[in-house]
């Protein structure tokens, strides 16, 4: 990556593939499907359990740990590939080939490392997982398995942004939801709330303007 390189824009509201994961064999997903299922069966099993009374319920918690191990990591490949090309960047988890706000890519050109940006998913894993849930308790079996491998495929969306722009989604009310279907929604939403007067950037370079988003691998 050249640091004198001028980046090229892309809208992420407009970017029909921006941020999402490659799609992998029907077999693979299928077993990646397959897990997911046996983890929300047994995230209801426990919900329903006779307890005590008064005692408080408990859940797995494992929704970070499912969703990013399971769905996302074997989807990532494209990530591993563009550094095996020769990348030297401090990059740590920060992919090279998904959307980047200009001011996450400008504080790594600054810095020239990754620290204090923020590895984002677009929609939140909690939103994903509140999805696969209902999705789980509406349909049938076979059902399940073609909605809910169309949703992740679409909605699993991920992005890099600076820690202030992380705030400013928190501050806006959109920590644990967004918008399946229009992830990216989120990020403008968001920026509507700050023009409102709603919230206000903890730092100047704050912005979240979807319309400036860049790829560092693709300069």
């Amino acid at each position: 990556m050249n640091d004198s390189a001028v980046p090229k824009f892309i809208n992420v509201l407009e970017h029909s593939r921006a941020g999402h994961l490659d799609e992998i064999s029907p077999e693979e997903t299928r077993r990646d499907l397959e897990v997911v299922r046996r983890y929300l069966e047994t995230e209801l099993a426990i919900e329903h359990m006779d307890r005590p009374e008064g005692e408080k319920r408990r859940s797995l918690a494992v929704t970070r740990t499912v969703l990013t191990a399971i769905w996302e990591s074997p989807r990532m490949e494209f990530d591993a590939l563009e550094r095996a090309k020769g990348c030297d960047l401090q990059l740590t988890n920060k992919a090279l080939l998904v959307p980047w706000s200009i001011e996450a890519f400008d504080q790594y050109r600054s810095n020239g490392n990754s620290a204090g940006l923020i590895f984002e998913h677009v929609l939140p894993l909690d939103a994903i997982w509140a999805e696969l849930q209902r999705l789980f308790t509406e349909l049938d079996v076979q059902e399940w398995f073609v909605e809910a491998e169309r949703f992740l495929n679409y909605n699993y969306t991920v992005a890099v942004l600076t820690k202030p722009q992380a705030d400013m989604i928190d501050a806006a009310g959109y920590r644990k939801t967004g918008f399946p279907e229009h992830a990216f929604e989120r990020y403008a939403e968001v920026m509507r709330a700050a023009a409102k007067g709603r919230i206000k950037p903890s730092v100047p370079n704050a912005p979240l303007d979807v319309k400036r988003f860049v790829h560092p691998g693709i300069l």
